[in-house]
């Protein structure tokens, strides 16, 4: 995680286990919040957009291991 609260020590983590149209739903949702984030009209701090990017992009970073994996079976095995 590139925030800036990313140096502290993580008191709280999870794991979440869903399927490729649950993570899709997911991206979909972020992706719509983050293009109409109130930002500094509802004095929301800006390491909030951070965060929402980063999710943004791990979730269609996601995405697209699915889709390579699926396009290339054995791109894994040699």
């Amino acid at each position: 995680m590139d925030t800036d609260d990313s140096k502290e020590k993580l008191d709280w983590s999870m794991e979440l286990n869903m399927g490729i149209e649950e993570t899709r739903m997911l991206y979909d949702a972020v992706s719509h919040y983050a293009e109409i984030w109130p930002g500094k009209n509802e004095n929301k701090p800006i390491a909030e957009k951070v965060r929402l990017l980063s999710l943004q992009n791990r979730l269609f970073a996601v995405i697209l291991d699915h889709n390579l994996t699926q396009q290339f079976p054995n791109l894994d095995q040699e």
